[in-house]
């Protein structure tokens, strides 16, 4: 990493490089030519070096498997080409250790998941199948026998993320891209399941993935953060009755001869159905915990004023939606007010829909006054019946003190009250000097 040096350090040596010894070659390396100072790159023949494909490493490791006699899966092959991450030095590696572990065998993929701790693709392809079933309790399975294995939770969620992307691909007719990335039969069970996604759903898919493994870095809980994610995908991409997107644009052949009365119940069914499943799309929870998040990011002073609001309820109604808040202090209603028009305008980029008005109300005037009002009956009836059963005096007399000569009439008094609200007794009197 010869970027590292500082620019004393290039000084002194531009003068070796401009003339160098005869005996002496001089090799920089770096994986950021952009910092070093242009005299050392001007004096210098550049050589970029790239990652292998992972096409390239299957095929160079097929050909040495085939010298060494080594028999081998074709996709066990690709499974090491791929952990390889781009490096002939590892994939040649690896495929030693598995030739000296399975000495005189055939390597099958699962030797090498096996070896690696690599988590089978089955277990992405079947996760993804519970997203889109909306199969809760078999999403929270996956996650216990993925946990239960002993695999990386935050590797395994980068998995799903990987096939996430390659159904995009898929789905955007460019499958030939996945063919580095995963094995010709989990790519031609993703071209199967890629047909029961729209491709905004994908997309959807895909950006919530990415979303929620970065926050998975900082977490300490992963496994009971994993099966949130994976409860909400569930809840988002799985429900029932949905419509394919064909139908969704009216793309369906229309059947010979239609009679009015029959189009006009198809047009009145749609558009009965349709905010049904937009809203259930989005639960309000989600909806507001989005908004939350696009707050932070936008106006992050504001957020701990929303936060500290509960959320009643959120109405949707033919000028926009309406959020009802309710908060314990005067000061956070005003607050919120005062920058209703920043809310509002943050709403509407964030889901690009309409007009969004808070209605707050405040629990403090309440609670005061109730607070208030109890302590005050509390001392009144306690005055009285100390009046009636004076215990300064009687208590006084006990320890041989008078009250009268100790106290004067204010601090007198102060007690009096102090004693009616704690029901309690005077034991001594002490003045210091």
């Amino acid at each position: 990493e010869v970027h590292m040096l500082t620019d004393f350090a290039f000084n002194a040596i531009l003068k070796t490089l401009e003339e160098p010894p005869e005996h002496a070659k001089f090799i920089f390396a770096t994986t950021h030519p952009d910092k070093l100072p242009p005299t050392i790159i001007s004096r210098c023949q550049r050589f970029d070096f790239h990652l292998v494909s992972t096409g390239e490493i299957s095929r160079h490791l097929a050909e040495i498997a085939g010298m060494e006699k080594i028999q081998i899966e074709p996709a066990a092959l690709l499974r090491i080409s791929q952990s390889a991450a781009g490096s002939f030095r590892d994939g040649l590696s690896i495929l030693d250790q598995l030739a000296s572990f399975r000495f005189g065998e055939q390597i099958t993929v699962s030797d090498v998941e096996k070896m690696l701790s690599l988590i089978p693709e089955k277990v992405y392809l079947e996760t993804i199948q519970l997203f889109r079933s909306g199969n809760r309790r078999g999403c929270l399975e996956v996650v216990a026998r993925v946990s239960q294995s002993g695999y990386d939770l935050f590797r395994f969620t980068s998995g799903v993320l990987e096939f996430a992307r390659c159904l995009v691909l898929i789905k955007a007719g460019a499958g030939d891209l996945t063919t580095d990335a995963v094995t010709p039969e989990s790519a031609q069970a993703l071209t199967g399941l890629a047909s029961q996604f729209t491709m905004p759903e994908l997309l959807n898919l895909l950006e919530k993935l990415a979303e929620e493994r970065d926050k998975l870095k900082h977490e300490d809980l992963l496994r009971v953060r994993l099966e949130t994610i994976f409860l909400k995908m569930a809840e988002v991409f799985g429900k029932p009755g949905y419509e394919p997107e064909k139908e969704k644009e009216g793309d369906t052949p229309p059947s010979s001869g239609p009679t009015p009365e029959n189009c006009s119940c198809r047009v009145c069914s749609a558009r009965l159905t349709e905010p049904t499943k937009v809203e259930n799309y989005t639960p309000i929870n989600d909806l507001w915990q989005l908004f939350l998040e696009e707050v932070g990011k936008e106006k992050p002073f504001l957020l701990p004023t929303l936060k500290a609001g509960r959320l009643e309820k959120m109405e949707t109604g033919p000028n926009g939606k309406t959020v009802h808040l309710r908060f314990r202090r005067q000061f956070e209603q005003g607050l919120l007010k005062s920058n209703q028009a920043v809310l509002a305008e943050i709403w509407f980029r964030k889901f690009d829909s309409g007009n969004v008005l808070f209605e707050t109300e405040v629990e403090e005037e309440k609670k005061i006054d109730e607070t208030r009002t109890r302590p005050q009956a509390a001392v009144l009836q306690r005055e009285t019946l100390n009046i009636q059963s004076p215990h300064l005096k009687t208590e006084a007399v006990k320890s041989g003190h008078s009250a009268s000569a100790s106290l004067i009439p204010e601090e007198e008094e102060l007690v009096r009250r102090v004693l009616g609200m704690f029901d309690g007794e005077v034991t001594s009197i002490k003045k210091e000097s």
